[in-house]
């Protein structure tokens, strides 16, 4: 009689947590939170590895190169796999290299102005950007694509 195949052990050695940002910000921070975490759950060592570098891109063909084995994972923001694959046509990975496994933060964004300002509610500010066109500038961490690069591509369709 034929045995059935169990489920391989895993982990079977130090899982490295890639974050594609420096270290020191949000998503260094939160990864190296859960980090000690994941490492008593599946006890292992869980290591954060910092690959920062084209807005995300960089840390992300890293792990999409990676062996599929489940020891390289991907502590990832949003804006990695779904603003930059909108601004940069020409990435070395795909979305579909990637396959969601759990959340572990929550990062709302937020759209402000000036107090004062000829704005007090989105719509105000929609409708003032419309009748005032080129008067306005979204401002966001130079050279990396966020949430601000991408509310100036789709504002002028709204």
């Amino acid at each position: 009689m034929a045995r059935g195949v169990g489920a391989a052990d895993y982990p079977t050695r130090e899982i490295e947590l890639v974050v594609s940002f420096p270290a020191g910000g949000p998503a260094d921070t939160s990864a190296r939170i859960i980090a000690p975490k994941l490492s008593a759950l599946l006890r292992q060592p869980v290591v954060v590895a910092n690959k920062p570098g084209g807005g995300g891109a960089v840390g992300a063909d890293y792990v999409a190169r990676a062996r599929p084995d489940g020891h390289i994972v991907y502590a990832s923001t949003n804006s990695v796999l779904t603003i930059t694959p909108r601004l940069v046509k020409s990435l070395p990975y795909k979305v579909s290299d990637f396959a969601a496994i759990g959340a572990y933060a929550v990062d709302l964004g937020a759209i402000t102005t000036r107090a004062g300002g000829p704005a007090r509610t989105l719509e105000e500010f929609v409708e003032y950007a419309k009748k005032n066109p080129g008067k306005l500038n979204l401002k966001d961490f130079p050279g990396v694509p966020t949430m601000a690069e991408k509310a100036k591509l789709d504002l002028p369709k709204q």
